[in-house]
């Protein structure tokens, strides 16, 4: 039950988000924008407005968004996913 109820939470979220496009912007691959923020970094999102990652040029943004929600599309079959580090500190500080 509760997992019905986050992806029905999700899917209203998605839909009930105003987003609008500016002047000028390039609507790619008929589901994302990529958008340069003041700071001179790039950022997706999705056509619903959900925002989906950032990086440092234009092109490099693109191409990991295309991946990434292809990805979600899959349901990221085939991707193995592994911690490398561990983030703990151990001992006294």
């Amino acid at each position: 039950m509760d997992q019905d109820t986050t992806e029905t939470n999700t899917e209203s979220t998605e839909k009930l988000t105003d987003f609008t496009l500016e002047p000028g912007e390039k609507v790619i691959d008929d589901c994302f924008v990529v958008r340069e923020s003041r700071y001179g970094i790039f950022n997706s999102f999705t056509l619903a407005g959900r925002p989906v990652l950032t990086a440092l040029t234009h092109n490099v943004c693109e191409y990991m968004t295309r991946w990434h929600l292809k990805g979600e599309q899959d349901n990221w079959e085939g991707y193995d996913v592994r911690v490398v580090g561990s983030s703990v500190v151990s001992g006294k500080l």
